[in-house]
């Protein structure tokens, strides 16, 4: 992973589909466009650190009640993520209460599972470049 210097990135399930905030709906989606930029603050590996991940609309990804959504209102522990090397350029990305992102067959949840549709790549979505 790296970044050159804008801080997007794409955020692609084990499907080949883009992590997606459509006007404030989260969802999996073929394109890389606009509507699919991340941007993760302070973003390093390998780290213990837990981060932001937040969309083209500041509203940022988050676990309640252990269900995933996006929020823009307050910056706090449920919206806090852990990305963690799963492999071939693979990561989970696990939310505070230790449960994976993941695609299942198309629709975004969480899991306490560290299967296939736990796995993400994330890759760099500035200029056109990826690395």
């Amino acid at each position: 992973i790296s970044d050159a210097g804008d801080g997007k990135f794409f955020i692609t399930s084990h499907r080949g589909r883009q992590l997606q905030d459509s006007s404030g709906a989260l969802g999996l989606y073929n394109y890389f466009g606009f509507y699919e930029r991340w941007s993760i603050p302070d973003f390093t590996l390998p780290s213990d650190d837990k981060f932001f991940i937040i969309s083209h609309r500041d509203e940022r990804l988050e676990d309640v009640g252990s269900v995933v959504g996006l929020t823009g209102y307050w910056f706090g522990p449920d919206q806090k993520w852990t990305i963690s090397d799963a492999g071939d350029g693979k990561f989970f990305i696990t939310s505070h209460s230790s449960q994976q992102l993941q695609d299942r067959e198309g629709t975004i949840g969480l899991s306490a599972d560290f299967n296939v549709e736990q796995k993400w790549t994330i890759s760099h979505a500035g200029d056109g470049k990826f690395f």
